[in-house]
């Protein structure tokens, strides 16, 4: 009888902690990248970096003009703002999660000469939506044109394939890489990978024309000359290196030579490194 009496009274505290535990939220498990398209509400991925399901709507209203300047998201029923001067034909949203959990909110938008105004990876912090990484800022003041596409995210590194109009080659695209490292998503490096450039459609093949002689340099940094490259010579753009003081490109000639050569900071006929190079847009 005392037996039958103890596991009752176990069975009543038991109950009695599951209706009066605290509610918890499920855990999320997001895929690596996935659209969140505009009206649709989510409950299945975590946006707030909790690792827990979030209730989650975006909202992309049209202006007086009919284009979009402004992403409402709205998270466990707290809207918060995204506003953009510059608008859009289209803007996109995607969710954005590293092999760490950390979750971002990757905005693009369409407009003019598939310039994205938007280009932008946000991060909620404190209830709100802060801009983390903003891809244009990787060419600097030497383009006129700034479109990214996220290829892939593996592990904890974004792969973005980058598109400018530059004033050392024209349309050029490149990758960069961004790698989550001490609380913050930052560039693997500042010289790119190019993986295709407009002068190569008009010269018929992956080599130009060097438009003007050329100094060679060693090494990035355009220090220490090794050779010239004149006028005329075969060449083909390999690699571009962007920073605030600096904008160099590293070239191959048709005769197995590298080098880095020195790019121009201004947009004129002069500045272009191949003859098949144009400005357009």
């Amino acid at each position: 009888m005392r037996k039958w009496k103890k596991a009752a009274v176990a069975a009543m505290v038991c109950l009695t902690g599951v209706l009066f535990m605290p509610s918890m939220k499920a855990e999320a498990k997001n895929p690596s990248m996935v659209e969140l398209k505009a009206g649709k509400t989510y409950k299945s991925y975590d946006i707030t970096g909790d690792k827990k399901k979030d209730t989650v709507k975006i909202s992309i209203p049209k202006d007086q003009y009919d284009r979009y300047g402004t992403v409402k998201i709205t998270v466990n029923k707290k809207t918060t703002k995204i506003i953009r001067t510059w608008t859009s034909y289209a803007i996109h949203t995607r969710l954005v999660t590293l092999k760490n959990g950390k979750a971002y909110l990757w905005v693009q938008g369409e407009t003019d000469n598939e310039d994205d105004p938007w280009e932008c990876i946000y991060q909620y912090k404190k209830g709100r939506f802060k801009k983390v990484v903003d891809f244009s800022k990787t060419s600097y003041n030497y383009t006129n044109h700034h479109h990214t596409d996220i290829l892939k995210v593996s592990g904890n590194t974004i792969s973005t394939k980058q598109y400018i109009m530059s004033t050392a080659m024209a349309g050029v695209e490149y990758k960069v890489n961004y790698t989550y490292k001490k609380g913050a998503l930052k560039k693997t490096s500042s010289a790119y990978e190019i993986t295709s450039a407009g002068y190569t459609y008009r010269a018929n093949g992956k080599y130009g024309t060097m438009k003007n002689t050329k100094a060679l340099y060693n090494s990035v940094s355009c220090k220490k000359k090794v050779a010239t490259v004149k006028a005329g010579t075969k060449a083909k753009a390999v690699k571009i290196y962007m920073t605030g003081k600096a904008f160099n490109i590293k070239i191959k000639t048709a005769n197995g030579k590298t080098g880095w050569v020195k790019g121009s900071r201004k947009f004129s006929d002069k500045s272009l490194l191949f003859k098949e190079c144009f400005y357009a847009g």
